[in-house]
């Protein structure tokens, strides 16, 4: 995997960077979506299945099915026939919201915890291949420039 030097991106904004950050974020994503779809092969699941049990793992403040189409950006479709199949095979309750009925709210059960262990000890990987060779400070001042980033990107679409 190729790593592109933050000083590179952040000190060139020429043309040959932007191509560069793009670049990189490409192969990272590619990477981290082959890691995944391996894995969740691997465990006798599909990746829509994988994606959705990461998502909701993750982040326990969000169980709702709208939540990672919102935030992950997964379509109406994927997350729908992903949680299906997650609560045919058992690893997953769907329950509708008892205030709003046109939300279903997911509860992950006990049964889905080795696949999701598996699933984010190979997350953990990806994120440690990113890391190699970079030190606490220069993955700080990644992170403030990444803010920085979004921050135009949400304030542009914002107008």
């Amino acid at each position: 995997m190729v790593i592109v030097s933050i000083e590179t991106m952040v000190i060139c904004m020429d043309g040959r960077s932007n191509s560069k950050m793009l670049y990189f974020l490409k192969i990272s994503r590619d990477y981290y979506e082959r890691l995944i779809e391996e894995k969740a092969i691997e465990c006798g699941i599909s990746k829509q299945e994988a994606d959705l049990l990461l998502f909701f793992s993750n982040n326990l403040e969000f169980d709702r099915a709208c939540d990672a189409v919102n935030y992950r950006g997964f379509s109406k479709a994927y997350v729908s026939k992903a949680l299906s199949l997650l609560s045919k095979r058992g690893f997953i309750e769907v329950c509708y919201d008892e205030f709003d009925k046109r939300y279903q709210r997911i509860v992950i059960l006990d049964s889905a915890n080795e696949i999701i262990n598996e699933l984010k000890d190979v997350q953990s990987r990806f994120y440690q291949c990113l890391h190699k060779g970079i030190s606490k400070k220069e993955f700080e001042t990644y992170l403030s420039v990444v803010d920085k980033i979004a921050q135009n990107v949400v304030n542009d679409m914002r107008g």
